[in-house]
């Protein structure tokens, strides 16, 4: 989940507004396509590190306190979406 929240965070907060402040300066392209090719990069080396160290795990929750808190994280983030999103 964090890292799903850290790409929201990267497109959302970095890539959309920079985006449309480069629409408007041709000379910002460049600075817009850098920053979302390093993205890309920074998170590729996250997932190979996280591979390597054997994170990804069928049940990565074994316990029911951290189900709760998944679980209830989860909806929270859901409900926002749909909130903000599709009403």
């Amino acid at each position: 989940m964090l890292l799903a929240s850290m790409i929201l965070l990267g497109i959302f907060g970095i890539l959309v507004p920079l985006k449309e402040i480069a629409g408007s300066d041709r000379l910002l392209i460049t600075l817009y396509r850098g920053i979302a090719i390093s993205l890309v990069g920074i998170y590729g080396y996250m997932f190979t590190e996280l591979g390597h160290y054997s994170v990804y795990q069928f049940w990565k929750y074994t316990t029911k306190s951290e189900w709760v808190c998944f679980g209830l994280t989860l909806a929270f983030v859901l409900f926002l979406v749909i909130r903000w999103w599709m009403l």
